[in-house]
């Protein structure tokens, strides 16, 4: 028999606070779509739009670490 439960010290990372209010944001939308209520639908979409951006990681900063990295080693 396989335990299917999820302990805090497993491996997997949790999301972070960004990552959980974008799920929300989302599923809130999703929500308001089923029902019908287009004008608020699209209130929450935007929301939605705002935390996945939120929550998605900054590259830039990462590229440009590498991109100086690589000018001090040439």
């Amino acid at each position: 028999m396989t335990n299917n439960d999820h302990s805090p010290d497993d491996t997997e990372a949790l999301p972070s606070d960004d990552h959980r209010q974008a799920i929300e944001a989302s599923e809130h939308a999703v929500d308001a779509l089923r029902t019908g209520n287009l004008s608020h639908a699209r209130r929450l979409l935007d929301e939605a739009r705002t935390a996945i951006e939120r929550a998605q990681p900054d590259d830039t900063s990462t590229q440009e670490q590498r991109e100086i990295a690589y000018d001090c080693y040439d």
